[in-house]
């Protein structure tokens, strides 16, 4: 009789202990300063979409953010694209120390076709499944993107 009882009892804390895994998971904090160039790089990779722009010289201003555009960062590559236009850059990478954001790496890309000049973004953090990527400049925007599952 104590059988069925232990194996229901293992059962829930198995699965108790899961989830206390996966929000763990969830719950990350890394701050990319003073990081090597290889472990930025590690914590990058992967699909990332933009859902918030905020910063920038004019801080209170609200920056819009339409047709859900996206990245797709490797190592030494990017994609950009959205739903709309699909993708509208498919490029290699560089890296360099960030001038205006002090302690970081930067990452640039080649411009892209019918927009502004490209420039070098620093990657600041990823807090839970967020990631703040600065524009190199005293007043530079913040883009927050979301990793995709």
């Amino acid at each position: 009789m104590k059988s069925p009882y232990l194996l229901l009892i293992g059962i829930v804390l198995l699965a108790t202990f899961a989830q206390c895994r996966k929000k763990a998971d969830l719950l990350r904090d890394i701050d990319l300063s003073g990081r090597p160039l290889k472990e930025v790089q590690t914590e990058l990779r992967g699909r990332w979409e933009l859902k918030r722009i905020s910063g920038g010289l004019c801080s209170w201003c609200a920056h819009t953010v339409q047709n859900n555009p996206y990245m797709i960062l490797s190592d030494n590559r990017i994609v950009l694209g959205d739903d709309s236009a699909g993708i509208v850059l498919d490029a290699p990478l560089s890296w360099r120390e960030a001038y205006a954001v002090g302690g970081f790496w930067a990452l640039g890309y080649p411009q892209v076709p019918n927009t502004p000049p490209s420039e070098f973004l620093a990657p600041l953090r990823i807090q839970n499944d967020t990631l703040y990527l600065q524009q190199d400049y005293a007043d530079g925007v913040v883009l927050h993107y979301t990793r995709s599952r």
